[in-house]
């Protein structure tokens, strides 16, 4: 008979040692593991990994724009130049130093954003500093068909062909290497090509197009009689080749 796999769940810790002391302990952990036995004694197999994945992200590459002050015991930071508006996210990680390097005095999470100079934490800062760098830290790790995905922050899908669909921010890293593309609010499709080179797509508008004005004439003209028309606008996109959402029915009197 083959052996029999069973997946085992996390589970609270709860040591199998004995209350009176007269056994050796045995700890049995719920992840990594599998059972194994079929063919004797019940055992489990782990497997630790290696720990390290061999790929490093440069923590300290750069800073929001301005600096940044924050007082011990108090959530809120404030900014001297900054942009918090359009640089910061909700979920945003930011660690913050007056030495620069990669040790930093406070790690915040972006709570809230009040203004371009006032953000809310989602905790109190450990430290008091004034004038200080806030560096983005980065906070998107997912699957990517296989390979692991890394951006400030954002998420993304790997096709069946290789195409590629991303969304959010900062530099797009696939197994710890820049595919020096960038992240934007605006999804982006890279579509893979035979070489293993990719060409990016931007999907969608940058902003809403504007509806163009129409003018009312007096009579009809090309076979058009008198009266009120409706019309529909979409926006063709030359790089997919489609169209996008047609606009609200404009009317048109003749």
């Amino acid at each position: 008979m083959p052996p029999v796999f069973v997946s085992l769940l996390p589970e609270r810790f709860a040591p199998s040692t004995s209350l009176a002391g007269g056994a050796a302990p045995n700890v049995f952990r719920g992840a990594n593991c599998r059972l194994e036995g079929a063919d004797g004694p019940p055992r489990i197999v782990a497997y630790p990994g290696t720990k390290d994945l061999g790929q490093d992200y440069d923590l300290t590459g750069e800073t929001v724009t301005g600096t940044v002050s924050t007082a011990a015991d108090s959530p809120v930071v404030t900014g001297s130049g900054t942009a918090f508006r359009t640089e910061l996210h909700v979920g945003q990680m930011l660690g913050i130093t007056n030495g620069g390097g990669d040790s930093f005095d406070d790690v915040l999470v972006v709570a809230r954003i009040t203004s371009d100079t006032e953000f809310v934490a989602d905790r109190a800062a450990s430290a008091t500093n004034s004038g200080s760098d806030a560096y983005y830290l980065w906070g998107g790790l997912f699957p990517l068909g296989g390979k692991r995905g890394v951006l400030r922050r954002g998420n993304g899908y790997r096709g069946e062909r290789g195409d590629i669909i991303y969304v959010g921010d900062g530099p797009l890293f696939i197994d710890g290497t820049d595919s020096t593309f960038e992240a934007s609010n605006r999804p982006k499709r890279l579509a893979h090509q035979t070489d293993g080179t990719y060409i990016e797509n931007p999907i969608g508008f940058e902003t809403v197009p504007a509806i163009p004005d129409m003018d009312p004439t007096a009579t009809g003209g090309r076979g058009m009689l008198k009266g009120y028309y409706s019309f529909y606008f979409a926006w063709y996109n030359s790089v997919t080749k489609g169209f996008s959402n047609p606009s609200e029915i404009q009317k048109m009197q003749t």
